[in-house]
């Protein structure tokens, strides 16, 4: 079995009012993850590879617990959370009970956050500026291969999952006045170039069988301004 799993956290800004000006990528991930395995018997020759990104990005971030709370980001070039070229593969050979089965699974999450202020009471306002994705996938090549002759033999699974998470504005009072503003030229949230395959031969009960899943869900949140008691306001371009 191969586990592969990389979880990278970026934040800038600091307490009460935070500004900060990105060029490119903050949090990224590009991993080759392989599973090979060949045996006959009882649970022989099974293989299994895993990899799991979790890129998080925050850019402006401000919070206060009585006063103002402002965060303020602009982004002048590449995504702040992304994943890319992702490789992960599984190959087995086996004949026998449970043999020769290949699982290949690869997620990626890149969660990137822009704006963000908060108060408690008082202002909390968010400010982002974005010229292109703030969370984006790609690239990702997940592939199973199984041969086996038996009882759950040769079976191929092969699942991407890609979900890219992004919110641009958001500002949020308990008590007063929540602001987020959000101006974006590009997709906030993209995912792209996903090929999964799987591929099965086998004789037998439950042998022989191929299943590839591939689902992307990208989410993304513009402006969101909340207020519990006051005014909330949520401004998306």
């Amino acid at each position: 079995m191969t586990v592969n799993k990389k979880i990278v956290f970026k934040t800038a800004g600091t307490l009460m009012v935070a500004g900060m000006l990105f060029g490119g990528p903050t949090a990224q991930a590009a991993d080759v993850t392989g599973a090979k395995a060949e045996g006959d018997g009882f649970v022989a020759g099974n293989a299994i590879s895993g990899n799991l990104d979790v890129p998080l990005a925050a850019c402006g971030v401000g919070a206060a617990g009585i006063g103002v709370g402002t965060g303020v980001c602009k982004t002048s070039g590449g995504p702040l959370a992304t994943t890319g070229d992702d490789v992960t593969k599984a190959r087995a050979s086996g004949d026998g009970f449970i043999a020769g089965n290949a699982v290949a699974l690869d997620v990626d999450v890149p969660v990137a956050a822009c704006g963000l202020g908060g108060a408690v009471i008082g202002v909390g306002t968010g400010v982002c500026e974005a010229s292109g994705p703030l969370a984006t996938t790609g690239n990702d090549v997940t592939k199973a291969e199984a041969e086996g002759d038996g009882f759950i033999a040769g079976n191929a699974i092969a699942a991407d999952l890609d979900v890219p998470v992004a919110v641009c504005g958001v500002g949020v009072a308990g008590a007063g006045v929540g602001t987020g503003v959000c101006d974006a030229s590009g997709p906030l949230a993209t995912t792209g170039d996903d090929t999964t395959t799987a591929t099965a031969s086998g004789d037998g009960f439950l042998a022989g069988n191929a299943i590839a899943l591939d689902a992307d869900i990208p989410v993304a949140v513009c402006g969101l301004g909340l207020a519990v008691l006051g005014i909330g306001t949520g401004v998306c371009n």
